[in-house]
């Protein structure tokens, strides 16, 4: 552009140079004068200076201005396509790459829009980097399948991406207004106080319920910060709607449909955790085998739907005798599985007896024809019980072989001696016989 404009300036220079001779004959300059060739050749070379001086200007004056714009996109340019290729955003400090607007004239606009696009830039990487780091932690937050968890690691990685001073995240269920996660505020106060300059908020949805996110700064109102809030709600609502399904699958895959207590898999994998826990503290623990009397008789008598009430009576019979650390599962057919944690042997005698005499007290009501609850049916167990201390627990799957085998041994006595009975597995693994009382 430079090259053509000294071109062109210099063309004009000559131009003027030989028109200026004619032009002062017509003003009554002699002709002998205007055309001599000394004064020619000093117009010309005058048209000629005047034009190399405009080009020097036009190079000191504008070229700069030009060199800086060319000098500041290259820059952005290289680190946009090393930010594409590496994941790494961020241009430091503005003003390194932000030109000075010291006109008004279309050099100046073309600053000013450098400056907008720059600014753009700036903002847009603030909000990659911010989602990128709250992706992060709602991925790794969101395999523990907790909503606390989850809410918990997407705001701490929001205020530490963003700044911010504050925020809450809350939902709506059938319960009420939960609080997920709350930082440094009153949820329930921040919530309520609504949008403001520097408070900003998103709501999002997880299925039917509501739920929303709210974030407050001590900076100036930032159009960044808003769209990260709005992202982020989105993002929560995904994370959060996984978290739940993904909880749901589990326990779905770890409980058992007909009872509605735990499977098999789900027992086994509890005990031996509990049998872990007691080798680390030294603390016992205990386990039952409950096996309903006479159950193929109830099938062979009333069918199959009935015999899968009377489980789901025996389940809930038996559920409500539970002490809080206590697990009940389906162990197989009509055999359930009780894990005791802490209780010592005498107590697991007396668990297993309070299991027997609770069954035995609450008869299924059998109903008639028409629905109505009809004729009770006494039902009975048997169960066979053992126990190990936490010191004796050498490796947890020999204890956990050891301990089943035991407390199954014992469940085979109590059925040899007429059902409706308990026995416990005494302490060298050989089953005791008898009755406790009740």
């Amino acid at each position: 552009m430079f090259v053509d404009l000294g071109l062109w300036m210099s063309a004009f220079g000559l131009l003027v140079g030989l028109v200026f001779p004619p032009v002062l004959v017509l003003m009554g300059v002699p002709s002998g004068v205007a055309f001599h060739w000394s004064f020619q050749a000093l117009c010309v070379g005058a048209g000629l200076l005047v034009g190399g001086v405009n080009y020097l200007l036009a190079r000191a004056v504008v070229g700069s201005r030009m060199r800086a714009l060319a000098r500041g996109m290259d820059l952005t340019g290289r680190h946009l396509a090393v930010a594409t290729d590496t994941g790494v955003t961020g241009l430091g400090d503005r003003e390194r790459w932000t030109l000075p607007v010291d006109s008004e004239d279309e050099l100046g606009t073309v600053a000013i829009a450098y400056n907008d696009l720059v600014a753009e830039v700036l903002r847009f990487q603030s909000v990659a980097r911010a989602i990128a780091s709250v992706s992060a932690a709602a991925v790794a937050a969101g395999r523990a399948c907790a909503p606390e968890r989850v809410a918990g690691a997407v705001l701490d990685a929001l205020l530490e991406a963003t700044a911010a001073d504050s925020g809450a995240i809350v939902r709506e269920d059938a319960s009420g207004l939960q609080v997920l996660s709350a930082r440094d505020c009153d949820p329930l106060q921040l919530v309520a106080a609504g949008p403001g300059a520097r408070r900003h908020r998103a709501s999002f949805s997880i299925g039917d319920a509501p739920g929303l996110l709210v974030v407050e700064t001590s900076q100036s109102d930032d159009e960044g910060l808003e769209r990260i809030v709005e992202l982020v709600a989105d993002l929560l609502a995904m994370t959060l709607y996984t978290a739940d399904l993904q909880a749901d699958l589990r326990r779905q895959a770890g409980a058992d449909e007909l009872t509605g207590l735990s499977n098999r898999r789900e027992g086994l994998s509890r005990l031996r955790q509990a049998l872990e826990h007691a080798r680390g503290t030294g603390t016992p623990i205990g386990v039952l085998m409950i096996d309903a009397d006479h159950f193929k008789a109830v099938n062979d008598t009333y069918g199959h739907l009935v015999g899968d009430e009377v489980l789901r009576h025996l389940a809930t019979t038996i559920r409500s005798v539970l002490r809080p650390p206590d697990l009940l599962c389906r162990y197989g057919g009509e055999e359930l599985l009780m894990v005791l944690p802490g209780a010592e042997v005498s107590v697991v005698a007396a668990m297993a007896e309070r299991v027997r005499s609770t069954v035995a007290a609450s008869p299924w009501l059998l109903s008639d024809s028409d629905g109505a609850d009809g004729v009770p049916v006494r039902l009975t167990v048997s169960v066979g019980g053992a126990g190990v201390h936490g010191p004796d627990i050498m490796s947890v799957e020999a204890a956990q072989h050891q301990l089943l085998n035991r407390a199954d041994a014992a469940l085979y006595t109590a059925k040899r001696l007429g059902r409706d009975h308990v026995t416990m597995a005494d302490a060298v693994g050989v089953p005791g016989v008898g009755r406790l009382p009740s």
